[in-house]
């Protein structure tokens, strides 16, 4: 159980953090000329690069494996993944991102009955639509 405190911990780490960065994209605070979309990609993209540059020239590892491939999707994966989500937060209301967000649940629960065979009770599955069906009312 103590999964779902951690789990809860998070959330509640990123509920303040969405709103900071609400504070931050509507200009309450001023930021530089530079456009916010290019900022994020060239940040990713240093940090990548120097990513490279360290396994391949400090730590030796093999960038082919199988499993460096995989951490690399994740990288870009998670990536592409804030920035939709900076665009979102930056034009609609947080709450109503942060609720969008919460479908993720169900798109992971079905990727994990594809990808991983996991089976989910009848509570679980009417849990997970009433959490879809509420989102889209949220959106309506």
């Amino acid at each position: 159980m103590n999964w779902l405190w951690f789990a809860l911990l998070a959330m509640v780490l990123f509920s303040f953090s969405n709103i900071i960065l609400k504070v931050i994209l509507s200009g309450f605070i001023s930021t530089e000329k530079i456009p916010l979309e290019k900022f994020i990609l060239a940040g990713g993209a240093v940090v990548v690069a120097l990513a490279v540059i360290y396994l391949l020239f400090f730590r030796h590892i093999n960038l082919a494996s199988p499993t460096i491939q995989m951490i690399a999707a994740f990288i870009a994966l998670g990536a592409g993944a804030f920035l939709f989500f900076v665009l979102a937060m930056r034009e609609g209301k947080v709450a109503l991102v942060a609720a969008a967000l919460s479908l993720g649940t169900a798109v992971t629960a079905a990727l994990t009955a594809f990808f991983f065979h996991e089976q989910f009770s009848l509570k679980e599955i009417g849990a997970m639509v009433l959490a879809v069906a509420s989102v889209v009312l949220l959106a309506l």
